[in-house]
């Protein structure tokens, strides 16, 4: 058996630092599971998924929103964690944050009240059936 996942190629979006400004393409290899496809059910796909999200938060700032760099910003220099983080942006205001060590995961969870500019930073421990949808906000990890 291969040590090696194989690999799907497909095309993505390139800003490339030409004058014009124009789009052009570049191709990134994804390594998948043989045999796994994302529409599976099966335990295995949830047991994966489960495992590479153990250390993911759900954030949401009270108030006026602020942009993507100034949050990632301001939260790195808030929590000054010793590993990078990985910070993505969901809709409606929410944001998938991503540890890679667990000392950092812990302190942002266990610690807080979190607040920047004057605002709340509302944390959730990831789980599969959150939804960014939700019009309130139903608990805050104290």
């Amino acid at each position: 058996m291969s040590d090696f996942l194989p690999t799907v190629e497909f095309v993505v979006r390139a800003n490339l630092s030409e004058s014009n400004g124009s789009m052009g393409r570049a191709i990134k290899k994804v390594q998948r599971w043989p045999n796994i496809t994302p529409e599976s059910e099966g335990p295995t796909v949830h047991k994966y998924i489960e495992r590479k999200m153990a250390k993911t938060i759900i954030m949401k700032l009270l108030g006026r929103s602020i942009g993507f760099n100034v949050l990632l910003k301001k939260i790195t220099s808030l929590w000054c964690p010793r590993s990078p983080i990985q910070l993505m942006d969901l809709e409606n205001g929410y944001y998938l944050i991503k540890f890679n060590n667990e000392d950092d995961y812990n302190k942002v969870v266990f610690g807080g009240p979190w607040v920047i500019f004057g605002q709340y930073l509302i944390v959730h421990l990831w789980s599969a059936d959150f939804s960014t949808s939700q019009s309130k906000v139903d608990t805050q990890l104290v």
